[in-house]
């Protein structure tokens, strides 16, 4: 395409990818497949999208732990050809991505440990997970860290990213990224602060916040749900389970315009088994007994338990953002939460915060200190009020919390019950350290609104639910978009 559009896009295109090679490297790809560069583009690209009338994506990938940067060209078509690179000798890795191209997982776990003359068996299929991009890639993992060196270049379409890190946190050992969006005026002034945000983003941490979940297709939050759980407000929790899925499906919004109506023989008929499982036996267990508390004990006992996590995560992000930015320190205030280095915690005190003892990387925050099930104590500081104003703005008590127990049930196995026998996540830290860090930079349309996300420290973006839209005469703004993996 010869359009000015195009030569600026190109222009910005380059003078970012060597803003990102400056910045420290990116995620190595063993493997890449061309006829999946469009509809399944994976970690560790770096591309440009197909000409549209609206968006023009730059997008690429900066990792603190690897050394190599995908080298790129962009082609007369919009599309992107990418340059062999090779894997340090030497480096060993524990997890593994496979984008999601036709190839058999396991056949391709199978190759890679043919080339890299690793025992049969050492790579296992671990789960799918959907990136930030909204693609789905393929996750093996290896039962220890494991030299790859020897693999080849192929079109399996097999990538290799480092290990994710969480401390305390056994029960959701994956990757979560928490995207960031502000506006710069004028490809230099993108390419500036794509270098800028991202050597502070590797070298001072951002916000560890959890990322957002929605539970089905449309806007509703698992946290509101959750919400509706801890309350005891069983019939609003069913209004809600039931619109999740409404958009799925032309059954699905049928059957929520039966729920509404009242009619649920009509709503259960409706609903798709197979993608509405749960909902489905809410609405039977409804219609047959007429009883809210009843149909809401159809839900999976574990999945009522997540939903009250996800309040836990919503109240915890609510927190970390008032202390991070109300509470403007680089190190850690009297009353705090610290992990000391032989992994116990200890309160900071007086002294110890005028001396600036602890950094702010070490604060931790407890994820729910009311709760009498994984009991924790609260900072003696402003930060402790965050908790109860959180709380409030979803209407709950202290009251809920402790009588989570009782309203989302004990579930008892061999004498003893499930939440007593897990290992629960009960501190957080404050600050997350990137193991690798996306980046895209967007021009759309004049008029079009794009807003922020969440305040976050290093001045990723502006303030929360600021939206800027594109006046007719700027059209040469840009939308700088930035999404972090601990």
């Amino acid at each position: 395409c010869s359009c000015m559009r195009c030569h600026v896009t190109e222009r910005a295109f380059s003078s970012i990818a060597q803003a990102g090679t400056r910045a420290g490297g990116a995620t190595s790809i063993l493997s890449y497949s061309p006829r999946a560069l469009e509809e399944d583009a994976g970690a560790g690209q770096v591309f440009l999208t197909r000409s549209s009338h609206y968006w023009r994506p730059i997008k690429g990938t900066v990792s603190a732990r690897h050394e190599d940067f995908i080298q790129s060209q962009i082609t007369a078509r919009g599309t992107v050809e990418l340059r062999n690179i090779t894997l340090p000798a030497g480096r060993k890795y524990r997890q593994f991505i496979m984008q999601s191209s036709g190839v058999d997982t396991v056949l391709a776990a199978r190759q890679v440990e043919r080339q890299c003359r690793l025992e049969l068996g050492t790579l296992r299929v671990a789960r799918k997970r959907r990136t930030a991009y909204g693609t789905t890639v393929q996750l093996l993992s290896a039962t220890s860290e494991t030299d790859l060196s020897d693999f080849e270049q192929g079109s399996g379409g097999i990538y290799i990213g480092p290990a994710p890190k969480f401390w305390l946190d056994e029960e959701s050992r994956k990757s979560v990224g928490q995207r960031y969006t502000c506006v710069v005026r004028g490809v230099s002034a993108g390419r500036e602060f794509v270098e800028e945000r991202i050597n502070a983003a590797l070298k001072s941490g951002v916000a560890n916040l959890w990322a957002p979940d929605k539970f089905g297709k449309a806007e509703i939050r698992t946290y509101e749900l959750g919400a509706r759980l801890l309350k005891g407000d069983h019939r609003g929790f069913i209004r809600l389970l039931v619109g999740a899925n409404r958009d799925e499906s032309s059954r699905t919004w049928e059957a929520y315009q039966a729920f509404q109506r009242g009619d649920l023989s009509a709503c259960a008929v409706a609903l798709p088994p197979k993608a509405c499982s749960i909902t489905t036996a809410v609405i039977m267990m409804l219609n047959k007994t007429g009883d809210a508390e009843a149909a809401m004990r159809a839900v999976p006992m574990s999945l009522r338990w997540s939903l009250k996590k996800a309040v836990d995560a919503y109240v915890w992000n609510q927190v970390a953002k008032f202390r991070l930015t109300s509470m403007l320190t680089e190190h850690a205030v009297e009353g705090d939460w610290v992990l000391l280095d032989g992994g116990s915690l200890t309160r900071v005190t007086s002294r110890e915060a005028r001396s600036k003892k602890y950094p702010l990387s070490r604060v931790l925050l407890p994820l729910c200190p009311t709760s009498e099930v994984e009991p924790q104590d609260y900072p003696l500081n402003a930060a402790a009020f965050a908790y109860t104003k959180a709380r409030e703005n979803l209407g709950l008590k202290d009251t809920h919390f402790k009588e989570a127990a009782e309203r989302i049930g004990r579930q008892e196995r061999n004498g003893e019950s499930e939440q007593q026998q897990q290992q629960p996540l009960l501190y957080r830290p404050l600050v997350g350290f990137p193991t690798e860090v996306q980046w895209d930079l967007v021009t759309g349309p004049v008029g079009q609104p794009v807003v922020a996300t969440d305040v976050v420290r290093n001045g990723l973006i502006g303030r929360e639910g600021e939206r800027w839209t594109i006046p007719p005469q700027e059209e040469g703004i840009w939308f700088y978009s930035m999404i972090v993996y601990y």
